[in-house]
């Protein structure tokens, strides 16, 4: 018994000594006001809002992509604003137990998309998945949440 708590609490320990959050941001930097006001995408572009607001596996990072690249790792209550070129087709993607998943995304100007990036338990490891949301009252549902968050890497270069 005395084997099986010790084994418990020590899986617990690494479990916590895993988390990471977001450094401190200034809620009036320029790049995060603006990204919360949910400006439309300027002509030629689109806007891409991938955020996180799950509280299952909330505090495991998942890394998310964008045509393979890293766009760094998505956090519980925090988002990313991509800002794309429009007429062009991308792939979104997160982390996984079993491999990455995929979203593909073709960028019309002008419009912004939500996309939740939700987690599931997994066999070991949390599992990930991207979902696309076109109803109106999901899209006012993830703004809020939106609002509500932190901004991961305000300045990342988008293309």
């Amino acid at each position: 018994m005395r084997n099986i708590f010790a084994a418990f609490m020590a899986m617990t320990f690494l479990m916590l000594g895993g988390c990471v959050a977001l450094p401190e941001q200034n809620p009036n930097d320029p790049a995060i006001v603006q990204a919360k006001s949910f400006s439309p995408a300027p002509e030629g572009k689109a806007h891409v809002y991938i955020f996180r607001d799950s509280w299952l596996n909330r505090l495991h990072p998942m890394e998310v992509y964008l045509n393979d690249k890293s766009l760094g790792d998505s956090y519980n209550k925090s988002f990313f604003l991509l800002n794309l070129d429009a007429g062009k087709s991308y792939k979104l993607g997160s982390e996984s137990e079993f491999g990455n998943n995929e979203l593909e995304l073709k960028a019309e100007s002008g419009k912004t998309y939500y996309v939740r990036h939700y987690t599931r338990i997994g066999v070991v490891f949390p599992q990930s998945d991207l979902k696309l949301l076109t109803e109106q009252k999901e899209i006012d549902n993830a703004q809020k949440s939106i609002t509500e968050s932190r901004m991961n890497n305000p300045t990342t270069p988008q293309g």
